[in-house]
């Protein structure tokens, strides 16, 4: 069996899955495959002018599919059939490839929603050694500056117990005014002193702080919000 036969095979599956769905009748669907398959047309209508594979079921790109449908049914036969009484089966045509059509489309909108999925699944998991030196910061500095400041973000006043409840308290972000790498380095420095050199903030004034290099003053953010000189608890 060959790639093309096989690929239709399991088209005409998935369509009959489709239409099973969907509630329509056994009969109905068998009427659907035919036209699809191109059994009952071909026999019925002189298409010689158009260029297209018998088998619909080849057709698999819905814009492809439309062009297609919409050749045969403004050739000169299907008009005459529609208009003659006699035969019934120019409704079942319409209706098939309408269906036909509207399964390929919503093929296309599974596969896109897929796509997008897939698109953003990075693989993070990947290991590698690394040598870094690390700053160690002072987890009593950080107390005792809470212990001056609150639990609270002393630039907009954001308090996550207020906010969150019992899971936020006691919990703050503290940022190093000066950072610590300058801070440690500088003539003179005897420590961090936990009054001056740092402050807590919450994780929003925190992010903001740190959009650029060298960061934000605690200043310049109670500017940009308009709280110069307010600053306290919500």
């Amino acid at each position: 069996m060959t790639t093309m036969q096989n690929q239709i095979n399991q088209t005409k599956s998935d369509f009959k899955s489709f239409l099973e769905k969907r509630g329509l009748e056994k009969a109905t669907i068998n009427r659907y495959l035919s036209v699809i398959e191109w059994k009952m047309c071909r026999d019925h209508y002189n298409t010689k002018n158009i260029t297209y594979n018998k088998n619909l079921f080849a057709y698999t790109d819905p814009q492809k599919f439309d062009d297609i449908k919409n050749k045969l049914l403004e050739n000169p036969c299907f008009q005459k059939d529609r208009d003659d009484s006699a035969k019934g089966s120019f409704g079942d045509h319409v209706s098939a490839m309408n269906r036909y059509s509207e399964f390929l489309y919503t093929l296309q909108k599974d596969m896109e929603a897929e796509l997008d999925e897939v698109k953003y699944h990075f693989n993070e998991g990947n290991k590698k050694p690394v040598s870094h030196t690390v700053l160690v910061r002072s987890r009593a500095a950080r107390e005792k500056s809470i212990e001056f400041h609150g639990y609270f973000c002393n630039i907009c006043g954001f308090d996550f117990e207020k906010t969150y409840g019992d899971i936020g308290k006691h919990y703050i972000e503290v940022h190093h005014i000066t950072l610590i790498g300058k801070l440690s380095s500088a003539e003179g420095y005897e420590g961090t002193d936990p009054e001056h050199d740092l402050i807590p903030v919450c994780s929003n004034c925190h992010a903001i702080i740190h959009r650029k290099n060298p960061p934000y003053t605690p200043d310049e953010i109670c500017k940009k919000l308009g709280m110069v000189g307010k600053t306290r608890a919500l």
